[in-house]
């Protein structure tokens, strides 16, 4: 239902009061069962659809912000993005501005390539790929610490990560790679 679901949506997105608490409290009743196959695919789709939502709450909102317009359409720097994004999967050379930041908007480009120059499409996988290295860096400190230290990781990084969900910004890429570092360093070292 509309009436029920954009508000929970646009308060994932926007509000820190009401969402941060619940997030954690859920999070953690997911987390505090056993560890076993199942309880990882749940802990997953809770995560993947915490993310979801917030992008739906950022395109259900229509606001407009520094890097983007109505909630869609990148403004400033993610417009430079976009456009070096676009002229690479074109065969043309970068502009100043995404020569400077060589690897987002060739990112960006193949995003661009795989989903036929969609932006909503190409900023659902970016979302996606932010759930997915949040997931994976709340699990291993899940699996080192235990249940309220990974259900509070998960919530500072979702509420670090809800603010650039939703935009076509370098910092989408730079929070997968650290936390996909951060897993790897846990996992290995």
């Amino acid at each position: 239902l509309p009436i029920i679901f954009r508000p929970v949506i646009i308060q994932l997105r926007f509000g820190s009061t009401f969402p941060i608490p619940v997030l954690f409290i859920l999070m953690a009743i997911i987390l505090s069962r056993r560890k076993t196959w199942i309880h990882n695919a749940g802990a997953f789709i809770f995560v993947t659809a915490v993310f979801a939502m917030a992008l739906a709450g950022m395109w259900a909102s229509g606001q407009t912000e520094g890097q983007v317009i109505s909630g869609i359409l990148p403004d400033t720097d993610a417009a430079f993005y976009y456009y070096d994004g676009l002229r690479f999967i074109n065969g043309f050379s970068f502009s100043y501005f995404g020569a400077r930041r060589i690897f987002f908007p060739a990112f960006l480009g193949v995003l661009l390539k795989i989903t036929s120059n969609n932006i909503q499409v190409c900023l659902a996988l970016l979302t996606f790929l932010v759930a997915v290295s949040c997931y994976y860096a709340t699990k291993v400190v899940w699996h080192h610490l235990g249940t309220v230290p990974a259900s509070l990781f998960f919530v500072l990084l979702f509420a670090f990560a809800r603010l650039s969900v939703g935009k076509l910004m370098s910092e989408n890429l730079g929070l997968v790679f650290g936390c996909f570092s951060f897993y790897f360093f846990m996992v290995y070292l």
